[in-house]
């Protein structure tokens, strides 16, 4: 009877455990639905961005950010994969911890960007974002419906150095970036 009892535990426990490489076991890091629209961008330079602050990012120490996905509307003329650190006092990014190109970007489409190097979560303040430029006027992030996460529409444009947030800067729209972490334990 006891090895029965025995096997029956060990067979539970085999359900719950797993070496976390099924792409089911990913957590998706985001405060975006699905994508809608995605405002146009005048030409210049630009970085779209959601934060997360330590506080959400507290739970996740020790998983590794293994890639990020952006749903691009249309093609910029360069972008960038930018992960960047935060003070959590301010409403803007302290610096660059990685970025890397995007390479080809597939249009009005979820594109999933491998990051050369993984980054490892220790609980501080991340922001993740797509820094591009744009030539001619074009939709590039895709955002969803809204309501506006407090942290899910931050916006840099190089015509005034600022960071804020979409909603501040139009006043009129509630949405947030379609930009998305995936992390793995």
């Amino acid at each position: 009877m006891n090895k029965l009892k025995f096997l029956l535990i060990l067979m539970s426990c085999m359900l719950v455990l797993s070496c976390g490489d099924d792409p089911e076991e990913d957590i998706i890091l985001n405060y975006d639905g699905d994508n809608v629209t995605g405002p146009v961008f005048n030409p210049g330079a630009y970085v779209t961005a959601a934060r997360f602050p330590a506080n959400v990012m507290g739970i996740y120490t020790d998983n590794v950010l293994t890639a990020v996905q952006i749903y691009i509307v249309e093609t910029p003329s360069s972008a960038r994969l930018v992960i960047l650190s935060g003070d959590g006092n301010s409403g803007a990014p302290t610096g660059e911890i990685t970025g890397q190109s995007l390479g080809t970007l597939t249009q009005n489409s979820w594109n999933t960007i491998q990051l050369n190097q993984p980054y490892s979560i220790d609980g501080s303040e991340i922001w993740i974002g797509i820094d591009f430029s744009v030539n001619s006027s074009i939709m590039v992030t895709g955002c969803d419906a809204g309501p506006a996460n407090t942290n899910g529409d931050f916006l840099f444009q190089d015509s005034d150095n600022v960071w804020t947030t979409f909603r501040e800067l139009t006043t009129t729209e509630s949405i947030n970036w379609n930009i998305r972490g995936v992390l793995s334990f």
